[in-house]
């Protein structure tokens, strides 16, 4: 039977790594064993499948977990306040960029402005053209 090791963040059940022993480890259970949960994070022994793809596996913690992802994409954000790129993380399971904060937003990208604590205000519309 050939396994793999998921691992997941038990807040918002996204997988954020796999194990996968390569057909030369002599004891597949063994070597998974190895493997180390972080803070926050849960396991789920894996039977591999035909597709063995994020798709898969994602699929394989929603339905042991009940947990549909939802929630964890999060704005970088610098020194200055300024957003400067979005991440899928959780900050429970020790996600940070260094030098700077992670904010939750599900939309929120360097178009828009961010006051502190937070606050995401979007950019202005341009008025539509006349005719």
């Amino acid at each position: 039977m050939a396994v793999q090791l998921i691992i997941y963040s038990k807040a918002t059940g996204r997988v954020r790594r796999v194990i996968d022993p390569n057909a030369a480890v002599a004891n597949a259970i063994q070597f998974i064993a190895q493997g180390k949960a972080g803070p926050n994070e849960g396991t789920l022994l894996y039977t591999k499948q035909v597709t063995n793809d994020l798709n898969a596996w994602q699929a394989a913690v929603t339905a042991a977990t009940s947990k549909v992802p939802a929630s964890d994409r999060y704005c970088i954000i610098d020194a200055n306040n300024n957003i400067v790129g979005a991440i899928l993380a959780d900050p429970l399971c020790g996600d940070a960029v260094p030098n700077c904060t992670l904010v939750q937003h599900d939309i929120a990208d360097q178009t828009w402005v961010f006051t502190p604590p937070s606050t995401f205000v979007p950019p202005a519309t341009l008025p539509k053209p006349v005719p």
